[in-house]
């Protein structure tokens, strides 16, 4: 089985290809390079990919010169061309949660898989309007281009606020996925004594 997930960024994407790479045991291939290497991993078989809307906007966009229109036309081209059995395009509602993950991520570029803590600390620090309003534009850029890549496929766009808290209602075409919500990055500060 060959599955592939094209996401945006922070919508949970990792552990949802990893989730689906143990339980179907497939090799895993997290956001590998865009370039030549690419085409050999996504022709092999008995795998889970996940690439990430950020890489392909810097590849095709900005590194190769590539409009977005053609960028988008050539993604897709790539799809069709290996033929996967699943392909899902996953995004995240902007609410204020999501915008405050972007932040974080940028922070935490080299190290941006571990738990990190929200508080009032963070939210003073961080979550400024000028950082706001730069995530919210990454955000809709973001989300762009999962739908151009849904209309051009023709695959619905899942959201992680439903994948993650109301799974049994999104449709994975026969596959199973039951996040363990104890393993979320983002851990809320209750008291100065206690996580969650």
């Amino acid at each position: 089985m060959k599955i592939l997930t094209i996401a945006s960024p922070r919508s949970g994407g990792k552990y949802f290809t990893e989730y689906l790479a143990n339980r179907y045991n497939l090799t895993h291939y997290h956001e590998p390079e865009m370039n030549g290497r690419l085409d050999n991993i996504l022709s092999k078989n008995n795998i889970s990919v996940k690439l990430v809307t950020s890489h392909l906007y810097y590849y095709y966009h900005l590194e190769m010169g590539i409009s977005i229109d053609e960028s988008i036309s050539i993604i897709c081209d790539r799809v069709s061309k290996f033929k996967f059995d699943k392909v899902y395009l996953l995004d995240r509602y902007h609410t204020d949660e999501y915008i405050e993950a972007l932040i974080n991520l940028k922070l935490r570029q080299e190290n941006n898989h571990v738990d990190w803590v929200y508080n009032e600390q963070f939210k003073k620090k961080h979550v400024t309007k000028s950082n706001i309003e730069y995530f919210k534009g990454y955000a809709e850029e973001s989300t762009r281009w999962i739908n151009m890549i849904s209309d051009k496929l023709s695959i619905d766009v899942i959201y992680y606020d439903d994948l993650y808290y109301k799974s049994d209602t999104i449709d994975l075409q026969g596959l199973k996925f039951i996040p363990d919500l104890s393993k979320r990055l983002r851990k809320e500060l209750l008291d100065s004594n206690k996580l969650i």
